[in-house]
C-alpha cells in the first residue's frame, strides 16, 4: 500500500524503470516510519504515518529527482493556470524541482499539525460525557509526539 501511495503523485512523470525505484524506496521509507513509531512509542495501530506520511513524502521527493522534466513541462503547459504563470526555464534542472518538493512537504506538515492541533484543542474544550478521557488521551499524544517535535525543529 505504501508503494501505491508513493507512486500516485509521480506516476505521470516517470517510466516503468523509475517506478520500480519508487516502489523499492517506498518499502524502505515504510519500514523507517514503523521504526520511528516504535522508537517514539507512537500508538498507530493502522500504520497511517508510515504508509501515508513517510511513503507520501517519498513520492513527493521522487517528483523532484526522478521525474522527467519534459513530461512535467508537458503536463503543466497544458493547464489553464500556466497561461498566467509561466514555468521557469530552470524547471529542467532536477535540483530546482527537488527544492519545490521539499517546500511542499514543509507546507503539508505545517497544515497537518496546525489543523489537527486546532481540532484537538476544540475537542478538549467541549465537555462530553464518556468521551473526555479519549480526547485527553488523544490530545496529549498528539501534542507530545507531533506538535512538540515539529516546534522543536522549527524553533
Amino acid at each position: 500500500l505504501g508503494a501505491l501511495v508513493a507512486i500516485t503523485g509521480v506516476c505521470p512523470y516517470i517510466d516503468s524503470q523509475r517506478a520500480i525505484v519508487v516502489g523499492v524506496g517506498a518499502t524502505l521509507f515504510y519500514h523507517l516510519g514503523v521504526h520511528a513509531e516504535y522508537r517514539w512509542d507512537i500508538r498507530d495501530t493502522a500504520r497511517v504515518f508510515p504508509v501515508h506520511g513517510m511513503c507520501g513524502m517519498w513520492g513527493l521527493l521522487c517528483v523532484g529527482f526522478l521525474g522527467q522534466s519534459n513530461l512535467i513541462r508537458q503536463t503543466y503547459e497544458n493547464l489553464c493556470l500556466c497561461v498566467y504563470i509561466k514555468l521557469p526555464e530552470t524547471i529542467d534542472s532536477q535540483g530546482y524541482l527537488f527544492l519545490y518538493q521539499l517546500a511542499a512537504i514543509g507546507v503539508i506538515m505545517a497544515w497537518s499539525v496546525g489543523s489537527c492541533g486546532f481540532v484537538f484543542l476544540v475537542l478538549r474544550l467541549i465537555p462530553m460525557q464518556g468521551f473526555a478521557n479519549f480526547v485527553d488521551f488523544a490530545v496529549v499524544d498528539f501534542i507530545d509526539y507531533y506538535v512538540a517535535p515539529v516546534l522543536t525543529v522549527l524553533l
